[in-house]
């Protein structure tokens, strides 16, 4: 999967935006997948492509693959790349859904608090040690957005999970992943899999 695939379309409006992306066209079922910081809508080896071909090619979603820049221009937002998609597509009212991982898990959070209306949402080692009030208040201020964290026992977040389980917040669910560190590092696999699995069940 590469810059030729006829399939993703790529940097639809590179010049205008400044914020990279690539989607898959299909259906009104929208998955957004934001990059942590400073990463690409391609991912490592590919992996945010390989998750929107599986979705596309299993349920006919729309798929988006949005960068996160070091340095986001405040003219343009992941906001704006939604709406132009979906006026391009013709698309009214998109059934939303994001996967974000580290600070793309945050990016995904503060889509909720700018009222988008996301389904649900599955973050990906998030830093939950990084503005954890107003992330929380995102959540709770949102009780129909089903929020889905994934943590590896690896990752530096891991040991502050139990300030969220603590909760007990009704629309949350925590999974943890054996063995995996805040990248993955030689699961790549493994998060591939997450990710599909998790769209696999979205109403």
């Amino acid at each position: 999967m590469c810059e030729n695939d006829s399939t993703i379309k790529f940097d639809v409006t590179n010049n205008e935006a400044k914020i990279p992306y690539a989607y898959i066209k299909g259906n009104e079922t929208v998955v957004i997948i934001k990059a942590g910081k400073g990463g690409d809508y391609l991912g490592y080896e590919n992996k945010y492509l390989q998750i929107a071909h599986n979705l596309n090619e299993k349920h006919g979603y729309t798929v988006v693959c949005i960068s996160n820049p070091m340095e986001v221009p405040l003219d343009f937002s992941d906001v704006d790349i939604i709406s132009k998609i979906s006026e391009e597509m013709n698309i009214r009212t998109p059934k939303l859904h994001l996967m974000g991982t580290s600070d793309g898990a945050i990016k995904g959070l503060e889509l909720l608090s700018k009222s988008v209306q996301i389904k649900s949402l599955l973050l990906v080692n998030m830093p939950l040690m990084i503005n954890y009030v107003k992330n929380l208040k995102h959540i709770t201020s949102h009780p129909d957005a089903k929020v889905t964290f994934v943590f590896g026992n690896k990752d530096p977040s891991f040991n502050y999970l139990p300030f969220l389980a603590s909760r007990k917040i009704p629309n949350v669910n925590i999974v943890t992943v054996e063995g995996a560190d805040h990248n993955f590092t030689g699961m790549l696999r493994d998060y591939i899999k997450i990710a599909t699995d998790f769209f696999d069940n979205i109403d």
